[in-house]
């Protein structure tokens, strides 16, 4: 199959292929990565677009999001497909508030610094704020570690636990349970571009009421 393929356009082995992998149970762990990207799309499209216009279909997001992940820990070792999987957890985490767990300030998140925060962080801030809660010890280390504009010295890097542990009894001296941020009126927005094409490029998620967390904002 092609790098974008479409079930239309494949050729009659290669839906033979694809069918008998789903009626399988999609859990054949040596099928081609390409019947697992082409089951993928749909998903992409269930959750970005038709959960946005119809009710039945946003009814099904716990589902989609639980396949999402099983199919990250069977197929999660091949690294586009463990990219935008994970990617497309984090928008319907945003997109759909009553599917997040709650427990932002205990989760672990991606904090190898880039050119922003990633986007889970930020979401986690966002509602911690919004809220009204405290940034708690965890999530203000996580917001520090992932902001670009913090560099680490060699002994932070090389002993991580215990920068961790002095930065958590250091910030609950100065601020106890956490510091409370006044939400600022910029609201958070994301842009995902989807695996599959018929997509036609990247897509925006509409705005959203959630504040947005400023890149250096946790110094």
């Amino acid at each position: 199959m092609g790098y974008w393929p479409s079930y239309q356009f494949i050729s009659p082995e290669a839906r033979a292929g694809y069918l008998a992998w789903l009626a399988g149970g999609r859990s054949d762990p040596s099928v081609y990565i390409g019947f697992v990207f082409l089951y993928f799309y749909g998903l992409e499209r269930r959750a970005l677009i038709d959960a946005q216009a119809i009710p039945a279909a946003r009814a099904e997001i716990p589902t989609i999001a639980a396949e999402v992940r099983r199919l990250l820990r069977l197929y999660g070792g091949h690294h586009s497909l463990r990219s935008y999987g994970s990617q497309l957890l984090t928008i319907i985490d945003m997109l759909y508030p009553e599917t997040s767990d709650g427990r932002e300030a205990s989760r672990s998140f991606d904090t190898t610094p880039g050119w922003e925060l990633p986007l889970a962080l930020r979401i986690a801030i966002g509602r911690v704020v919004a809220a009204g809660r405290p940034i708690g010890a965890d999530l203000a280390l996580a917001w520090y570690r992932a902001s670009p504009t913090t560099t680490l010295r060699t002994p932070a890097r090389r002993c991580a636990v215990e920068f961790a542990g002095l930065f958590g009894a250091r910030y609950r001296e100065t601020y106890g349970d956490g510091l409370v941020v006044k939400p600022p009126r910029k609201r958070l927005a994301a842009t995902y571009r989807p695996a599959s094409s018929s997509f036609g490029g990247e897509w925006q998620s509409p705005p959203l009421d959630l504040p947005m967390s400023e890149a250096g904002g946790a110094r």
